[in-house]
């Protein structure tokens, strides 16, 4: 009877340290997992983004502007240029693309040059000798000394009363024949320029290089 408490506790002694061994075994190998999972997780996505187009790599890659064509001549200027160009010329009593100067030249010389007029005209203070192909006119008196040069050519077809006045100022005078409006600018004691601008087209007919001392027939009887 005394040997079986005795039995008792050392079958409960053995089954406790059976129980304890149990749980250390599980505590042991939950110790050894844990390490593992944390050493084998991915790295984040976001370390491995590109960089984004607000980058200062982003502005370096910009194409630079591409240096714009050089401008052509203004229109205006050289419209400009050819009108200081007529009132330059007709200082000296020409005009534009003719040799030929009021008050010194005579009609005999154009004739030896250009041969005869493809039509004369009585007009004004004068005879007029109209030289279609070179688009040019002159007018002279009975003493045959020329008094008006005129040219028709092309080039001025493009002038208008405006490009005159913002050039060369408003018209010393304006006259009326039929239906031209004559804008007269004097440009020294002995030449007056004159632009002939028909109300029908507001653009230059022709110009016209004047010399009213000549004008007067200084054969007359």
């Amino acid at each position: 009877m005394n040997m079986k408490p005795w039995l008792y506790a050392a079958a409960l002694a053995g089954a406790l340290t059976m129980t304890a061994c149990a749980n250390g075994g599980d505590n042991g190998n939950e110790a050894s997992q844990s390490p593992t999972a944390t050493a084998t997780a991915q790295p984040s996505l976001e370390s491995t983004s590109p960089p984004t187009a607000t980058t200062p790599g982003a502005t370096a890659t910009e194409q630079p502007t591409k240096p714009s064509e050089q401008p052509q001549q203004d229109g205006s200027a050289a419209t400009a240029d050819k009108l200081i160009e007529i009132r330059k010329l007709a200082r000296e009593g020409r005009v534009p693309g003719q040799s030929y100067t009021v008050h010194t030249t005579l009609i005999d010389d154009i004739e030896k040059d250009w041969g005869e007029a493809d039509r004369t005209d009585a007009a004004g203070k004068g005879i007029y000798a109209t030289y279609e192909s070179h688009h040019a006119a002159f007018g002279y008196n009975k003493g045959s000394v020329v008094f008006d040069v005129r040219s028709y050519s092309d080039d001025l077809k493009d002038l208008s009363l405006r490009d005159i006045e913002q050039t060369l100022g408003k018209a010393d005078s304006v006259t009326e024949n039929g239906d031209d409006d004559i804008y007269v600018y004097q440009v020294n004691e002995q030449y007056e320029l004159k632009f002939v601008i028909p109300a029908s087209k507001e653009r230059v007919d022709h110009i016209s290089v004047f010399s009213p001392k000549d004008a007067h027939n200084n054969m007359a009887g």
